[in-house]
């Protein structure tokens, strides 16, 4: 039965082909049967695990829940010992028991999708485009001329492709998204509601006016990346502006013209990235932080939500803070201040 009727549902599974799935070590419950007669029907955080399904633990601070789910097996990682917590549980142990818990959810799940190759009869698709084999072309989908559509590309409903843009194979463009001078890589997925390729914030000012700068640039996304609902992205103004394969975008983010993301880098809800500035491979920005133009932030920088970043960031630094500072100096920083309102109420009082 499937208990999520938004999904496709591929289940249940038993005990034996997760483990084969996953290259795990199992560590019975001491009532366990064969692991081929032990079914598995379901996936759920270990608050809400009930007999049949099957929960994971990635974070220490929760293992005491261990002693009270009633899940049927839970995923561990392979250097701690969870056995003793719950006689009743079975455990898997695992090198990275959230990134095998986003693996598990595909052999249950699949999004329900259009029939591959499907095309509205809504859409309005130009005859000097060129559209792939198996792609879906949603509801008031519209293609201009000379756009390029990869094979098994999804395209959803209200969408806009605008002319000349090129998305690759296997890709999925969300509902109401707009791409324009752009280039996309192969499993790109694009949220409903971002906008690719639109103007830079450029303008010369001169005596007063404020003369607007014409941008013949492009924005180039590499394959397998992943961009979150209403982000933006600016075109460049001479050269591109270019996302690196691997990279992850979160909701409401904007990356101005001519900047530079590397491959693989995390970039956290809400975060803002001016104009020409470069972010080197595998950084990581947390939420709500802003970067200003012209800079280079390091292979490998961690920023912390809510900084604020005016200069450089060196390869591997970890800051916080506003203006940025390495993260212990922001900490040390804190609490100084904290110590001194502290102090400065006693003496009022």
């Amino acid at each position: 039965m499937n208990k999520r009727p938004n999904y496709n549902y591929h289940g249940p599974k038993t005990l034996a082909e997760i483990i084969k799935f996953t290259g795990g070590e199992l560590i019975a419950a001491q009532q366990a049967a064969d692991i081929n007669s032990i079914i598995i029907t379901d996936i759920k955080n270990i608050e809400d695990a009930a007999s049949g399904d099957l929960t994971f633990i990635s974070n220490k601070k929760y293992s005491n829940l261990l002693v009270t789910t009633e899940a049927t097996v839970c995923l561990i990682s392979e250097d701690e010992d969870y056995s003793q917590k719950n006689p009743q549980l079975s455990l898997i142990k695992v090198k990275n028991p959230y990134y095998e818990y986003s693996r598990i959810l595909t052999l249950f799940y699949s999004e329900k999708q259009a029939p591959k190759g499907f095309k509205s009869p809504t859409a309005v698709v130009d005859i000097a485009a060129q559209i792939g084999e198996d792609v879906t072309i949603g509801h008031n989908v519209v293609i201009e001329a000379g756009a390029i559509i990869g094979d098994g590309t999804i395209i959803d409903s209200g969408a806009v492709i605008k002319q000349d843009v090129v998305i690759g194979k296997n890709c999925r463009i969300g509902a109401s998204s707009m791409i324009a001078y752009a280039r996309l890589g192969d499993n790109c997925i694009i949220h409903s509601g971002v906008r690719i390729g639109n103007d830079g914030f450029g303008f010369a000012t001169f005596n007063g006016v404020h003369n607007k700068i014409l941008h013949i640039g492009c924005v180039i996304i590499g394959d397998k990346v992943e961009i979150g609902a209403n982000s933006t992205i600016d075109r460049g103004s001479t050269k591109d502006t270019l996302i690196g394969a691997g990279t992850i975008i979160d909701n409401l983010v904007q990356i101005g013209h001519n900047a530079e993301i590397g491959k693989n880098c995390i970039i956290v809800a809400q975060v803002g990235i001016a104009g020409s500035t470069i972010l080197e491979d595998y950084c990581v920005v947390g939420g709500q932080a802003g970067i200003a133009g012209h800079l280079r932030i390091g292979k490998g920088a961690q920023i912390a939500g809510q900084t604020g970043v005016i200069s450089n960031i060196e390869p591997g630094q970890v800051v916080g803070g506003y203006p940025a500072m390495p993260i212990k100096d922001w900490h040390r920083q804190t609490i100084l201040l904290r110590k001194m309102l502290n102090e400065r109420k006693n003496t009022s009082s």
